[in-house]
């Protein structure tokens, strides 16, 4: 220790184990992200997305994979939207 300070020692169980850190699982390995858009996409049921870069956009999704969705729009064409430029959903 060249500046002279002391290290923090790492934390400890009563029994001087150091504890477990629990893992959380990503959100595709819960399954419930593809549970909710299996919903939607199976009822047709409308849909408000909220984007990152805050637009707005309605319709009801189509299809859906790990990465994107296809969102069904009744002023035209279906629209692809990448799920990481997603905000939120919410139902309308």
């Amino acid at each position: 220790m060249a500046d002279g300070k002391k290290q923090p020692r790492p934390r400890r169980t009563a029994k001087g184990r150091r504890p477990v850190e629990r893992r959380v699982p990503p959100s595709d390995a819960t399954g419930r992200e593809a549970a909710f858009f299996r919903k939607r996409a199976g009822s047709g049921s409308a849909v408000v997305i909220h984007l990152a870069s805050g637009e707005v956009v309605r319709g009801a999704i189509e299809r859906f994979d790990r990465d994107m969705i296809t969102v069904g729009r009744d002023e035209g064409s279906a629209l692809v939207l990448r799920k990481r430029d997603i905000r939120y959903i919410e139902e309308s």
